[in-house]
């Protein structure tokens, strides 16, 4: 029986095809510069070695940005505003809610989470855990990440369920006997009706 269930973020709450496309319109930045740019320091800001407003310093000198105007900027709500919700599987976590512990297990800089929850990009619902990389300095597919998130969540390794996108993220916890489901945002309602098979068994 599940007890159970944690989401990632990208790719499953919302989607993040357009990110980078808000403060790149209000700066008048070439997108595919700044993309280039940001990939530089993902691994660094996802793992908490850099923070997000530290990034952003960097990117007012690189691109030469107006001070003031750059300073008073909302970088992460503008980064935020860039998402789409799923709307499947956020309607999934508002039916869960109260009847199973909902959790999350993102790789994510710090800011965003807390932006996207402040901006209403994701459900405003009971988290019992929220595993976020740039906080515990480790980020999926590390097992590290995963064992964390099973000490939190107080049940047996075969009561987890665990959804992701990405295949690599599901290896480990299939080998810790956490139930998983490769998460495909194009087939959300396919998604949605094998989470609730699982959770339902």
């Amino acid at each position: 029986m599940i007890k159970t269930v944690f989401f990632d973020f990208g790719n499953v709450l919302v989607t993040y095809d357009n990110v980078f496309n808000k403060v790149c319109h209000d700066f008048k930045i070439n997108l595919n510069e700044f993309i280039e740019y940001y990939n530089g320091f993902e691994k660094s800001l996802t793992v908490g070695e850099i923070k997000t407003d530290l990034f952003w310093e960097k990117c007012i000198e690189n691109f030469s940005l107006d001070l003031q105007k750059a300073r008073r900027y909302d970088f992460e709500g503008a980064w935020v505003s860039d998402y789409e919700i799923i709307k499947p599987i956020n309607n999934l976590l508002y039916e869960l809610d109260g009847k199973i512990n909902i959790g999350v297990i993102s790789n994510i800089n710090s800011g965003i989470w807390e932006a996207a929850l402040k901006d209403n990009w994701v459900p405003k619902v009971n988290y019992k855990s929220v595993i976020l990389s740039y906080k515990v300095n480790t980020k999926k597919p590390d097992r590290k990440i995963y064992e964390i998130a099973q000490r939190e969540s107080g049940v047996n390794p075969e009561e987890v369920l665990f959804i992701d996108d990405k295949e690599k993220n599901l290896v480990e916890p299939t080998e810790m006997n956490w139930k998983t489901v490769l998460f495909d945002p194009n087939k959300a309602e396919e998604g949605v009706k094998k989470i609730r098979r699982i959770i339902s068994n």
